[in-house]
Order: structure tokens, then C-alpha cells, then sequence
């Protein structure tokens, strides 16, 4: 049944694709503040994230990323971004940063206006598309994850260190303007 939603939303996206991005309507109930914790600002659950993990230690990982979603109690939405750091000669340690209380060495927090809320459409939609496109030959390579609930959640892998997705990702963060 997940595969089938996924098909249809790729369908879905694709046929959008062709459409100017401005015309991608806003008010949708993906991007929307009560979805997104306007009255439960303790359940992190309801938030939309959007991690990546990076591969400068080859298999054993790389720096992390992760980008929160979520409204405040009046309905503004926002985008708290914050980025990890790794050593290549302790990676067991840096992937346990809730355990081991890693501070990010990068953080930042925008307010979300209506390009903001379009350049997260469009990322979700370049991700969903590289998914069906996916191919896992190995445990090493970047990694990109988008999820909305536990019920929501979209992933890809570049184990070929091609530059197209991340390219597509790094404009993503300049879009955002977090990067």
C-alpha cells in the first residue's frame, strides 16, 4: 500500500514538475501550521524534518544534518536548521549526539515566507523523484531524508558521489536561508 501512495504521488509531482513553481499552491495540508504543532508544541512528532548524513569517513559516515519544521503558537512557521560536525577517528561517538550531548557547530533559525514554503515543495519533490531513481548497491554514500509523522517519510541514497543530488540540496539550504 506505501508503494502505491509513493507511485501516485510520484505521478502526481511528476505532472507538476511541468508547472512554474510559483504556481504550486501554498495551502496545502503538507506545509500547514496546526499540522505542523500550532496547538502542540510538545509533540515532536507532529514536525516536519529533514535530515542528511554525509560521507567525508567514506562507509562510516560523515557530518549530520537536520532541518525542523513547525509552527509557533500563533501560526508562523519556521525552519531551525542545525548541522554536526564529525572527526573521521571518532564516528561511533559523533553519531550518538543525543547520547554524548554533541553541540552543532552550525545552527540557525528562519522565519518561513511563501518562496521559503515553495523551495521546501519543490526539495520534497526532487527527493521523491531521486527515490524511484534510487539504486543501493552498498552501505556507504550520502543519505537525505524528509518525514512528516510516522506515517510520512521519503529517502534517498547516493552511494556514486554524483554531485546532482547534492547540488540539488545545497541550493535547497541557500533557498531555505540557512546556508
Amino acid at each position: 500500500m506505501r508503494i502505491f501512495i509513493s507511485f501516485l504521488l510520484a505521478v502526481t509531482f511528476v505532472n507538476a514538475q511541468e508547472i512554474d513553481s510559483r504556481r504550486i499552491s501554498i495551502n496545502s495540508d503538507f506545509i500547514d501550521s496546526v499540522r505542523l504543532g500550532q496547538f502542540n508544541q510538545t509533540n515532536s512528532d507532529l514536525y516536519l524534518t529533514i535530515e542528511s548524513s554525509h560521507d567525508e569517513c567514506g562507509e562510516w559516515g560523515g557530518h549530520y544534518e537536520i532541518i525542523t519544521i513547525k509552527s509557533n503558537t500563533v501560526g508562523e512557521l519556521f525552519a531551525d536548521y542545525k548541522k554536526y560536525g564529525v572527526s573521521c577517528d571518532s564516528v561511533s561517538y559523533y553519531n550518538q549526539r543525543k547520547k554524548n550531548k554533541i553541540k552543532p557547530i552550525q545552527h540557525k533559525k528562519v522565519k518561513l515566507d511563501d518562496n521559503k514554503l515553495i523551495a521546501i515543495k519543490e526539495f520534497s519533490l526532487e527527493l521523491l523523484l531521486a527515490n524511484f531513481s534510487e539504486i543501493r548497491p552498498g552501505h556507504s554514500g550520502k543519505f537525505f531524508k524528509l518525514k512528516h509523522r510516522d506515517n510520512f517519510t521519503i529517502e534517498y541514497s547516493d552511494y556514486f558521489g554524483s554531485k546532482g543530488f547534492i547540488n540539488v540540496y545545497d541550493s535547497f539550504l541557500e533557498k531555505l536561508g540557512v546556508k
